[in-house]
């Protein structure tokens, strides 16, 4: 992943980055796409001064934002015809990548989070984009539930801005152990993404706090030695 986007000119980084992103979260073939290597690799290029971090993280959040409203407005629709057709069983969509989606989770936590976006959807909606897999299929779960567009879409958009700006910041801080943070976040999501960054911020403020140190004590003995 980061030797193929380093390999393209700015531009077109985006632009790979951009389909990917609105792709895995407004798609069934999500599934198969590397939203979350992505971002890291958007994060260790910024680092590197390849993109800007800022660009990244308007252009990552809102290709996954765009992603959902995609799926949430097809699922909507899909949920009225189910209605016509006397039709509505959410754990057996008409789509068969869909259906995969629902097998990789698992049916019963399927339940789960339907029960949770029916009790608490801003909450469910939120949490869920911060997991690979249940992101790609959160926007149809709510849409085919019943979740009102506005109350979606005020939670969602808030929550891709936010699952860009902390993976963009994880990939730019995790430097020369890039290869094993974009495992772990692909294997445990939301809990390894918060203790990974909450980790790399204290450890890149400790550096700084070291370097200032070093370089005040150079400063002093360079003018001890003037004197």
């Amino acid at each position: 992943m980061i030797e193929f986007l380093s390999g393209l000119p700015v531009y077109g980084l985006f632009a790979v980055a951009l389909v990917v992103l609105a792709m895995e979260s407004g798609s069934p073939i999500g599934l198969f796409l590397p939203g979350s290597p992505t971002l890291l690799a958007l994060g260790l290029l910024s680092r590197q001064g390849v993109a800007n971090p800022w660009v990244a993280v308007l252009v990552a959040g809102a290709a996954s934002a765009l992603g959902c409203q995609w799926g949430f407005l097809r699922a909507r629709r899909l949920r009225l015809l189910d209605r016509e057709a006397g039709s509505a069983d959410l754990l057996d969509p008409p789509n068969r990548l869909e259906r995969k989606l629902i097998q990789r989770i698992g049916r019963e936590r399927v339940r789960r989070l339907l029960t949770f976006l029916d009790r608490r959807a801003a909450a469910t909606v939120a949490t869920g984009h911060f997991f690979s897999v249940v992101r790609t299929l959160m926007p149809r779960l709510a849409g085919r539930a019943g979740v009102s567009h506005r109350r979606f879409s005020s939670v969602n958009v808030p929550a891709a801005f936010a699952w860009a700006a902390l993976l963009v910041t994880l990939g730019r801080i995790a430097g020369a152990a890039f290869d094993q943070v974009s495992s772990a976040v692909g294997l445990a999501g939301l809990p390894v993404v918060l203790v990974a960054a909450v980790i790399g911020s204290i450890v890149l403020v400790v550096r700084r706090r070291r370097s200032r140190a070093d370089a005040e004590t150079s400063a002093d003995a360079e003018a001890s030695s003037a004197v």
